[in-house]
């Protein structure tokens, strides 16, 4: 019932099921648009991971820091942006360094909003709370399985972009409709 933690929550959810599921997808980026085989493969989920580290670091190094929403909002709507030009990119150019340059800050971008999710949600909640929530936290985290469902359907029945792009544009509508309709997520962490 407390809209904080409900918005925080979902944001996890919507990053599980539509954001993150672009990952199960670059198999088909690297073999049909790329045309890289598996070690262009491995360079582009290394380009996520090693923007996933330093956006961890940056977020780290913040402390407990003033305009955590804003934080949240920028990373979760530049994570749907990236994938959706990254998307439009692949399919228009399928220029290889350019999609590793976009996948490296999707991967920051997403560490930089979940991190700060993660430690909002931890430091808010009641003591007497905390098990539960961080349990249906993870439990939405863990929901990656399902969002690589929805985007197979969708990748098989129109293509890998148009599923990537779909999944980008969930999760920058849902920030964007939390941010609006919601001040009290929208001056999240306003006092340090």
């Amino acid at each position: 019932t407390h809209p904080i933690f409900l918005f925080l929550i979902g944001m996890t959810f919507f990053n599980s099921i539509f954001g993150m599921s672009y990952n199960i997808l670059l198999p088909v980026f690297a073999r049909d648009i790329f045309d890289v085989g598996s070690s262009g493969l491995g360079l582009l989920g290394s380009a996520a991971g090693c923007g996933a580290i330093i956006g961890t670091i940056f977020t780290a190094s913040l402390g407990n820091f003033k305009h955590k929403g804003r934080l949240v909002f920028g990373g979760a709507i530049s994570f749907g942006l990236l994938l959706i030009l990254f998307a439009v990119t692949s399919s228009a150019f399928a220029f290889f360094p350019l999609a590793l340059v976009l996948v490296f800050f999707a991967g920051l971008s997403t560490s930089v909003y979940m991190v700060t999710v993660m430690t909002t949600l931890q430091m808010l909640v009641p003591d007497e709370l905390r098990g539960r929530v961080m349990g249906l936290y993870y439990m939405t985290f863990s929901l990656m399985p399902i969002g690589a469902l929805q985007s197979g359907v969708i990748a098989q029945y129109t293509s890998a972009p148009f599923a990537v792009a779909v999944g980008g544009a969930a999760v920058v509508l849902f920030a964007v409709v939390m941010g609006v309709f919601n001040r009290q997520v929208r001056n999240l962490g306003s006092v340090a």
